[in-house]
């Protein structure tokens, strides 16, 4: 075998452990990157979800801006009453591309709904519901929330308002404890803390 051909066959190999080197290198950047995004994801859902939780209908928003800074949108709106309403939305970071979401509607100062979404929820193979686990959910049957939180693990998903009953109507989905493909989900609500619908996309 002459130099010249040695030479070429040295420089395919040299290439050949270049192209795995990289290949490693970028599957490893692309773990640590997708490892650092789910931390975020889970800090950031545990925030806003924290802040969720404080807000009440009919309170205001004092202590939502001084813990998660300006909203990344802000939306002028009318209600199905047509009342003026202004409805901010924060996001997991500045641009509001990566996780959960917090929706804030505001009438006169007073929070009037609110809802939060993208929340992080881990998946639990004992907890995933099937279509016919699903048909089986009985409406208002005293069906609680903290019942279904129990059999169905947390939610993805919140909103809250109050109707023009003065009834509060929470409408709870979860789409990680499911047994259908991605993007599949189910939705139930709840009027005044018992199950009055619920709708299924994609449960098998």
């Amino acid at each position: 075998m002459n130099k010249k051909r040695t030479g070429i066959i040295s420089g395919i190999v040299i290439v050949l452990l270049l192209s795995v080197a990289f290949v490693a290198i970028s599957k490893h950047q692309d773990k640590k990157a997708a490892a650092e995004l789910t931390v975020v994801e889970k800090k950031t859902a545990k925030e806003l979800k924290t802040q969720y939780d404080r807000l009440a209908i009919g309170g205001q928003l004092k202590e939502t801006n001084k813990k998660l800074g300006k909203p990344i949108y802000t939306e002028s709106a009318t209600d199905d009453f047509g009342n003026a309403e202004t409805v901010y939305t924060w996001g997991s970071n500045q641009t509001g591309e990566v996780g959960a979401k917090l929706t804030v509607g505001v009438e006169d100062g007073n929070i009037v709904e609110k809802a939060v979404s993208g929340l992080y929820v881990a998946y639990d193979k004992k907890k995933a519901v099937s279509a016919d686990e699903f048909e089986k959910i009985e409406m208002n049957k005293k069906f609680s929330i903290e019942q279904a939180t129990q059999k169905f693990g947390q939610p993805n998903a919140i909103a809250e308002y109050k109707d023009g009953k003065a009834e509060t109507i929470q409408t709870l989905t979860w789409e990680t404890n499911t047994s259908g493909p991605i993007g599949s989900y189910f939705t139930i609500i709840f009027t005044n803390g018992i199950a009055t619908s619920k709708n299924e996309i994609g449960l098998v």
